[in-house]
């Protein structure tokens, strides 16, 4: 079961072309974008909002996007296999904190860096048997070890953009189209 399911604050709901927050705030949806018709605020464009997974068999469309302290996902997976659907809801929305799903994604990379730790260190202590590749076990624990710190550093980052900044910048830039 995923980390943030059981802290969803609020299914949407884009019937006639608006997005409703937790808080209550309806949200203008003005394009639909894409073969899969995902919904997304003015001015997005699914390619930048949509995670590629055609590498997994019957694959869902996943689109995610943030509008201030809310997360925003939106699905859409139709495929069938010998007529039957794949998966068990062919599409939906809902929203998170981005607290909490910055909180889960967290969650998630420390177990898969640990968990890799743990090989890593079965492999130093039992060696490398595999005829069909070669590795190198010294190189593979300093990637692992800067893998850590990258990740320990993570919650020390400072936010620099001024989107403040950025969001002037474009408004200038388009009113001199």
């Amino acid at each position: 079961m995923s980390p943030f399911l059981p802290t969803l604050q609020t299914e949407l709901r884009t019937p006639y072309g608006g997005l409703t927050l937790s808080s209550g705030e309806t949200l203008p949806i003005t394009n639909r974008v894409g073969t899969a018709g995902i919904q997304q605020p003015s001015g997005g464009t699914t390619v930048r909002r949509t995670l590629d997974l055609g590498y997994l068999l019957h694959a869902p469309e996943l689109a995610f996007w943030r509008v201030g302290n809310e997360v925003f996902f939106q699905w859409k997976a139709d495929e069938k296999e010998n007529g039957v659907p794949v998966w068990v809801r062919s599409e939906g929305k809902i929203c998170i904190s981005a607290a909490c799903f910055e909180n889960a994604v967290f969650r998630f990379c420390e177990e898969l860096l640990t968990l890799m730790e743990q090989r890593v260190r079965t492999i130093q202590q039992n060696g490398w048997e595999r005829t069909d590749c070669m590795l190198d076990v010294d190189e593979l624990a300093k990637e692992q070890m800067a893998r850590r710190e990258s990740l320990n550093d993570i919650p020390h980052r400072q936010q620099k953009t001024d989107w403040q900044q950025v969001r002037t910048s474009l408004d200038v830039f388009l009113a001199l189209l």
